[in-house]
């Protein structure tokens, strides 16, 4: 920033005269040496870099630091001035050291004196003035309501309870005390045979122990891609084309000058400096479409031939399913004469039981509330104590359905 030095002003209040130059002691008018206490230094209207001081004397006594007050007589006297021009007094210290900007020297410190209580103001006490404006903000009351936040609050509760009862409703158990109404069970053997089986395909899934083997003759294995011959296919892409670009206007400032003065009818300035922005071009890119063209492959299936065979295995196969049922608790099994192992096989054929399947329902009421119910024992043992026209207790859930184990006592 550019630094300048300006001349104040003040004004005389013997004669009126106005706007007298900071520089000068005395009025120019009527010669009443200038009191600064009581006409004070102004800023001038024009602080600009134009109003400058240029003469080396009051460049000089710009420079020379703030004036003093004698002691002796009150009178301003320049910071180069030994005296007191009016009396003749000798510049103190203390001044001194103000003028060349030393510290003054602390005084010596007393004993401590006892502290005593301030005493009670009979009138309230104004405030101190502030040297900067503060502005009070009044308190937001009542606080503004946010209804935004306050329904999305309210619409997850409100999701949160319909689901939290949606999972009570489903899992909720409550006991129930039911009758036996109607059973059902069938229970199955599953008998397999060994014999001869026909079976074919390719000699790699051929087994060690195959019999009667005939070759089938050649047939498709799969299929290879096998490239054929290339399209032309066109296309078009975006390529750089250089640059669209417009001006932009230079826009400039001049920044405020602020004053500080140094007590002696000058001051020193700074600012007015010229701020300049924009100017030059903006530019963003340009593209234009081009058009090529690619080469891409076009793949035929080629099939692949291999001998398919036909052959007999001796292997065990699910035979039949023997079975009884009922709608009572009275359950059985087919017996051996039913199951006969081993009756109607031929050469070298054999039967074996394969494995028992049983299946079993039990439905129930509740003669309080009309409800029906149906459950599935896991075992032959379990159907057995649900015989017709029996009671249980129990849990029930939609979810879950009949818990016979936690409600036995």
């Amino acid at each position: 920033m550019p630094e300048h030095t300006i001349e104040m002003l003040w004004d005389c209040s013997f004669c009126s005269t106005r706007r007298i130059g900071g520089t000068k002691d005395h009025c120019t008018n009527c010669g009443a040496a200038h009191d600064t206490k009581k006409d004070p230094w102004y800023m001038p209207g024009d602080i600009s870099r134009g109003n400058r001081i240029t003469e080396p004397e009051k460049l000089a006594m710009a420079a020379a630091g703030p004036n003093w007050t004698c002691e002796h007589c009150g009178g301003t006297q320049r910071a180069p001035d030994g005296s007191c021009l009016n009396c003749a007094g000798p510049k103190s210290d203390a001044q001194a050291d103000r003028v060349a900007g030393r510290p003054p020297e602390e005084p010596p410190l007393a004993s401590p004196s006892p502290r005593r209580a301030a005493p009670t103001p009979t009138h309230p006490v104004p405030p101190l003035p502030r040297s900067t404006p503060v502005h009070e903000v009044e308190p937001d009351w009542p606080p503004r309501k946010n209804d935004g936040g306050i329904k999305i609050i309210g619409g997850a509760i409100v999701a949160g309870a319909l689901l939290i009862g949606l999972l009570w409703f489903l899992f909720h158990k409550r006991p129930v005390d039911i009758e036996v109404t109607s059973v059902e069970w069938t229970q199955t053997v599953t008998v397999e045979r060994y014999k001869l089986v026909s079976e074919s395909g390719w000699d790699e899934n051929m087994p060690s122990d195959a019999a009667n083997v005939v070759n089938e003759g050649s047939r498709i294995h799969h299929y290879d891609k096998v490239l054929d011959h290339y399209d032309t296919v066109h296309y078009t892409v975006q390529v750089s084309d250089g640059e669209d670009c417009v001006d932009i206007p230079e826009t400039c400032y001049t920044t405020p000058v602020t004053c500080s003065t140094n007590d002696n009818g000058t001051a020193d300035c700074s600012g007015g400096d010229e701020v300049c922005s924009g100017g030059g071009q903006s530019c963003t890119p340009r593209y234009r479409d081009e058009s090529r063209t690619r080469q891409d492959p076009v793949y035929r299936d080629e099939p692949r031939y291999e001998d398919h065979f036909a052959w007999t295995v001796w292997r065990w196969r699910p035979e039949r399913e023997p079975s009884h049922s009922g709608e009572t608790t009275q359950t059985s099994w087919p017996n051996a004469q039913e199951l006969c192992l081993n009756c109607k096989v031929g050469v070298g054929e054999k039967e074996r039981e394969a494995g028992r399947r049983g299946v079993y329902a039990v439905h129930f009421i509740d003669r309080e509330r009309s409800d029906t119910f149906d459950y599935k024992p896991t075992s032959e043992s379990e159907f057995h104590r649900f015989s017709i026209g029996s009671t249980h207790s129990a849990l029930y859930s939609i979810a879950g359905g009949l818990d016979f184990q936690i409600a036995a006592p």
